[in-house]
C-alpha cells in the first residue's frame, strides 16, 4: 500500500483536482492511498507547477501535457516527462547535444 500526499501550488485560481470526491483548490493538500499496480491522474485547467508529491514508499512521478508546442517544431504533441526527486535536483548530470539539421 503506497500513501500518497499532494499540495497543490498556492497563488493560483485556475486550479481545481478532484480526488476522493472533493474537489481541492491553489495550495490546498490531500492524501489518496494506492495498491500496487494502481496509478492516480491528477488533471486540471490551470498550471500544476510547484506540486509537491510526497510518498511512503519510493513512487514513479510522471509530468505532462496535452498539446505542447516544442521550440522550433511546427507541430504539438503529447509532451510526457518522469518527474527526479527533489534530493536528486543538485546532483550532477549529463546532457547530450543532438546535431539540429539545418
Amino acid at each position: 500500500m503506497l500513501q500518497v500526499q499532494i499540495t497543490l501550488p498556492s497563488g493560483r485560481s485556475n486550479i481545481a483536482v478532484e480526488a476522493n470526491g472533493n474537489t481541492y483548490g491553489s495550495g490546498q493538500s490531500f492524501s489518496i492511498t494506492l495498491q500496487r499496480f494502481e496509478v492516480y491522474q491528477a488533471q486540471s485547467e490551470g498550471d500544476l507547477t510547484g506540486t509537491r508529491i510526497q510518498t511512503s514508499v519510493r513512487a514513479a512521478v510522471f509530468s505532462g501535457n496535452v498539446r505542447t508546442r516544442v521550440e522550433l517544431s511546427a507541430s504539438r504533441d503529447h509532451l510526457v516527462q518522469q518527474m527526479l526527486p527533489t534530493s536528486k535536483l543538485s546532483q550532477p548530470t549529463f546532457l547530450f547535444a543532438q546535431n539540429q539539421i539545418q
